[in-house]
């Protein structure tokens, strides 16, 4: 429906981008940065996620309900091995794992967390592969010990696989009881961990007024960073809940587009199209210690959108605007979640005569003097 081109940026910082190229749509919304992202254009389903959970806090079940796991992983430092002991919030001390009764009128079984054993291990980030965070949970001491219908409580329980990411709410692998006993786990978050809100700033490493260079002069690029503040979820004391996760945008209500309707309306029709939403997906924590935050969304035209409206409308037609609604989405694995709505926002671009370009997202907003 509208031309794309690639372009260079390589004054961009490598650090941020980890590559220097982006791929822009000439008609209106510049895509998420490329490489590690895994994609820059959705749909989110074809997109990988290089970035492995490091928070893996909270509460795990297993999908046939035999067990709960209330966890507190140690999630101090990106890509690291990991400690991880119970979460007792809720729960009578010391008990962070529970086994449902196995017989009618049995209590339920208590056990703790083994911290000796207990652990995760995320993956690097390696441009085109999924990232994964490998985990061994180990129940021990259970209360009460005593055999109920026919069942005498294990001694200790081992679970080792993968956490999915994405949306870090899902994991599988295998199971091993200290009586010999195995087999194939499954297990799902148990709560929704979903963003509240998001916090939106100028990508000054780009440029000090947040713009690109070259044809990107008239493409402002923001970084948002995920906010939770529902206060249910456990704590999250180093800003890297949502890291690994996976947000996208879409289309929340239809676009105006008054340039492009200008143009039309004396029979020139913009190549690139009207301004919309592409379907940009971004992974959270791309770059090591970005932890909650995710980015850029580039927005507006390129500096060929700017020169064709201004060559083709008269001086009078100008100032015109664009207008996009747009709504933010957060991936979840879990089927019985899904995707979450965490935010939505207002995009417009205006063009004025002879040299000036405004693009605004909400409280956000700058102008190039192009």
């Amino acid at each position: 429906m509208f031309a794309t081109k690639t372009i260079i940026l390589s004054s961009i910082s490598r650090a941020l981008f980890s590559v220097s190229t982006l791929t822009l749509a000439c008609s209106g919304l510049a895509t998420a940065q490329t490489g590690p992202a895994g994609c820059g254009r959705g749909p989110y389903t074809n997109c990988y996620d290089p970035v492995p959970a490091t928070y893996l806090s909270g509460s795990w079940i297993e999908t046939n309900a035999s067990s709960e796991w209330q966890l507190t992983a140690d999630d101090g430092a990106f890509m690291t091995f990991g400690q991880v002991s119970g979460w007792t919030q809720g729960f009578t001390p010391p008990s962070s794992i529970i086994v449902f009764p196995i017989a009618p009128d049995c209590p339920v079984i208590y056990y703790t967390v083994n911290t000796v054993s207990s652990h995760f291990t995320p993956s690097g980030v390696t441009d085109g592969v999924e990232g994964t965070t490998q985990f061994q949970w180990q129940a021990i001491n259970p209360t009460p010990s005593t055999a109920c219908g026919g069942y005498t409580p294990v001694t200790a329980e081992t679970f080792n696989g993968k956490i999915a990411n994405k949306g870090n709410d899902t994991g599988s692998g295998n199971w091993i009881n200290s009586s010999g006993g195995s087999g194939a786990l499954s297990i799902e978050a148990n709560t929704l961990l979903v963003p509240t809100s998001e916090t939106l700033a100028l990508d000054t490493n780009i440029s000090s007024t947040g713009f690109g260079v070259g044809v990107a002069q008239t493409v402002l690029f923001v970084t948002q960073t995920l906010v939770d503040s529902s206060g249910y979820d456990p704590t999250d004391p180093n800003g890297i809940r949502f890291q690994g996760r996976q947000v996208y945008e879409t289309a929340n209500g239809a676009a105006t587009d008054g340039c492009y309707q200008a143009a039309a309306n004396l029979g020139m029709v913009y190549q690139g199209g009207p301004a919309q939403i592409v379907g940009s997906v971004w992974n959270v924590g791309v770059n090591a210690g970005a932890g909650n935050q995710y980015g850029d969304d580039g927005m507006g035209w390129t500096t060929a959108g700017v020169d064709f409206y201004r060559s083709v409308l008269p001086p009078s037609a100008f100032p015109c605007t664009a207008t996009i609604p747009q709504a933010m989405m957060i991936v979840q694995n879990n089927p019985g979640y899904g995707n979450y709505q965490f935010s939505t926002h207002k995009i417009t671009f205006t063009i004025k005569y002879p040299h000036e370009v405004t693009i605004t997202k909400d409280n956000i907003s700058a102008t190039s003097p192009y």
